[in-house]
């Protein structure tokens, strides 16, 4: 499964990659096929079919889900100001944001009780972590690694 926002780091795939993406996989002969990527239930619908051909010995397949990425790759963009694409197609790419897509799925009476209970999820949340005692920064680094190692002194863990 690729997940095929559109962008490498700084420029679109279109001008990085000749030929497409699912064009790669059937050189190989493995079955490949896009789906929009921005829609949960399509993206299920096409996955359950290539497992189930997998499953029944049919071998592998490759599933490119075409999305967009809302945001940059990474925090050097924000510091960079490098600008690949206009605030125009940023908002053209979040009118197909995949929470909306499914939330339209959703009846209203059951999308605003969903609502209610997630606001309510987060104001608790927020009520916790403004009432619970202030964390000791000389623990700020542990459990940061699952097998306890701590980063060298003098390694900024800040980018």
């Amino acid at each position: 499964m690729c997940e095929n926002n559109g962008y490498s780091s700084t420029a679109t795939v279109a001008d990085m990659v000749a030929g497409t993406i699912v064009g790669r996989a059937v050189a190989f002969g493995i079955p490949a096929e896009t789906v929009d990527g921005m829609d949960a239930e399509a993206v299920a619908a096409v996955a359950r079919k290539h497992a189930e051909r997998a499953r029944a010995g049919g071998g592998p397949a490759f599933l490119e889900c075409a999305t967009y990425r809302f945001d940059a790759h990474h925090t050097w963009e924000h510091r960079s100001f490098v600008r690949y694409r206009t605030p125009e197609q940023v908002d053209e790419g979040r009118r197909r944001d995949p929470v909306r897509i499914q939330g339209e799925r959703i009846p209203d009476a059951e999308r605003a009780r969903v609502d209610d209970e997630v606001e309510a999820a987060l104001e608790e949340a927020v009520r916790f972590a403004l009432d619970s005692p202030k964390p000791d920064p000389a623990d700020a680094l542990d459990h940061l690694y699952a097998t306890g190692l701590r980063p060298r002194a003098g390694v900024s863990t800040h980018a």
